[in-house]
């Protein structure tokens, strides 16, 4: 028990902080980064729904997804949930439009298509609309059943985007999550959240 309380301390200290989403008196754009299938809409509801839900602030909800089939609807099904607005953004244009349309959010969150670690062109489209929105911070999202190879992969790719932290996903179906941690470790990256089932609202963790 003494070596594990010890080896435990020491991995703390190893690991970067923890950051979580804060919203002050200024506007905060929040964008979501990762590969198909992670589950970054799911994750994006989640956290719109604790802000509007829980702490009352007014969020917009923005989809820049053009390439799946059913990804509008879903989206389109969370926010009408969670009763917030839902806006579509495919060009840097679109984009500056509704966030003067949306001057009075406090929350922004951008959610794009999954974009894997080699798809450099789709990297770089997601970059230029997260410019033109003026993107504060990046959640890096990675299922937690990813290896760590992969996940580091991920995390390069990701290399160019404002002040990132890590979002893993699906952690309540993970026996062996010990790549999360040399994850964070290795990158140096802080960590945001855990979500640990679908449910929305609920089922995320600081």
């Amino acid at each position: 028990q003494q070596v594990a309380e010890k080896a435990a301390a020491l991995l703390a200290e190893s690991a970067p902080s923890c950051k979580d989403i804060r919203v002050g008196r200024k506007r905060k754009v929040v964008a979501l980064f990762g590969p198909p299938g992670a589950g970054k809409t799911t994750a994006a509801a989640k956290i719109a729904a604790g802000f509007s839900l829980k702490r009352g602030h007014r969020i917009v909800w923005v989809t820049t997804d053009d390439q799946h089939v059913g990804a509008l609807d879903q989206s389109r099904a969370f926010a009408e949930i969670i009763g917030v607005p839902l806006e579509i953004a495919h060009t840097e244009k679109e984009m500056g439009n509704l966030l003067e349309r949306h001057a009075d959010a406090r929350l922004v969150l951008i959610d794009p298509p999954g974009c894997g670690a080699g798809q450099t062109s789709e990297g770089e489209r997601q970059q230029r609309l997260f410019q033109a929105a003026g993107v504060h911070e990046v959640q890096l999202v990675i299922d937690s059943l990813t290896g760590l190879d992969h996940m580091l992969d991920i995390i390069d790719a990701s290399a160019g985007l404002p002040e990132r932290r890590l979002l893993f996903t699906k952690l309540d179906q993970t026996a062996r999550p010990g790549a999360i941690l040399s994850a964070a470790i290795d990158s140096g990256i802080p960590g945001s959240y855990f979500t640990v089932g679908s449910r929305v609202p609920g089922q995320i963790e600081a």
